[in-house]
């Protein structure tokens, strides 16, 4: 088969999606390889002899990468002593995030391979669950006795969202 040469804002375009969505997929940030994606790089698709993707179509391919990204992730198996200690003044989250996995934003969405405006909107007290695409990525990358306890101590804080000063957000009746 013959191997596609192509950019990112190339990819993008010829399947019709902005190069955010390729940088998604390239972090793994992305749930799976959208039909148009798969199209533009079916024909250079051919899965490497002795690799671990072999006999796997691409979108079977892109999720075996991502559980073998998860798996090797390096981020802290358990929470530290009091945790969190900065409750009051941050997200738990955003405190796990910042201080345990020592990681930004960008780094910490590429190890867990969650979208970042998930992360944000999550932090940001817009959403108040648990994002659930987290949980199982976190429960994969750290395990659940970790998942389960950084998602019991963001569940408890309770910090109501305000939108930001001069938004056009509609905040009551």
């Amino acid at each position: 088969m013959e191997a596609l040469s192509l950019n990112r804002s190339q990819l993008a375009a010829l399947a019709g999606h902005p190069i955010t969505t390729i940088e998604y997929l390239e972090s793994g940030s992305y749930g799976r390889v959208p039909e148009s994606v798969e199209q533009v790089l079916l024909p250079a698709w051919s899965p490497r002899m002795g690799s671990p993707f072999d006999n796997l179509g691409l979108p079977e391919a892109y999720i075996k990468w991502k559980y073998h990204k998860l798996s090797h992730s390096e981020l802290p198996s358990k929470l530290t002593d009091g945790f969190p200690h900065l409750s009051d003044m941050m997200h738990p989250h955003t405190e796990w995030r910042e201080a345990d996995c020592n990681l930004s934003l960008n780094d910490y969405c590429g190890k867990v391979c969650v979208p970042r405006f998930v992360i944000q909107k999550y932090e940001s007290g817009k959403q108040r669950k648990f994002p659930q695409a987290l949980y199982e990525n976190l429960a994969i990358a750290c395990g659940f006795e970790l998942a389960n306890a950084l998602r019991e101590h963001c569940d408890a804080y309770i910090k109501p969202y305000s939108p930001p000063v001069g938004s056009l957000e509609r905040t009551g009746p």
